[in-house]
């Protein structure tokens, strides 16, 4: 599944961070703050289409991040323009490509299954979620199944 990678390694640091895979590795708290966030020169903006109906702005990651075990090739997080920038990233997520199938949702369940408490699940017509958490952080995969979607969600935030 293109965007979501599942790793053969043992990392079991997801409470802790994660690690922005660039030529020299980096491993950043999920503490740290919009602007120290923003400021790494390994996190872009992507600039709007249409500026003038935004109510955020979106960060990416230049490089793929590892959270535990699983690499996400674009992770990224929005700003509000009205929330502080003083206080840590409160939601980061990542999406898969489109055409993924249930089966990749329950591969990335099961790596987070075997590292994390598990919180609850959530299945709706054809899509489904799964929540986990460890410590203060929360983690939650999910699965748009209806054919014209098909794709992964990856979320990671403060409890």
């Amino acid at each position: 599944m293109e965007k979501i990678t599942l790793l053969s390694t043992n990392y079991d640091d997801y409470h802790l961070g994660f690690e922005v895979q660039a030529t020299t590795p980096q491993f950043l708290s999920w503490d740290m703050t919009y602007d120290e966030i923003i400021a790494l020169p390994c996190v872009e903006w992507d600039a709007p289409l249409f500026s003038d109906f935004e109510i955020h702005d979106d960060y990416f990651f230049k490089y793929p991040v590892r959270v535990g075990n699983i690499l996400l090739h674009q992770f990224g997080f929005c700003l509000r323009y009205d929330q502080p920038t003083n206080m840590a990233v409160q939601t980061y997520y990542a999406e898969s490509e489109k055409g993924v199938s249930k089966w990749d949702f329950q591969q990335v369940h099961h790596q987070l299954a075997r590292h994390l408490t598990f919180e609850s699940q959530a299945h709706f017509h054809q899509n489904g979620s799964s929540s986990f958490y460890k410590n203060e952080i929360a983690f939650t995969v999910g699965y748009y199944g209806e054919p014209q979607y098909q794709q992964l969600y990856f979320l990671c935030n403060h409890r």
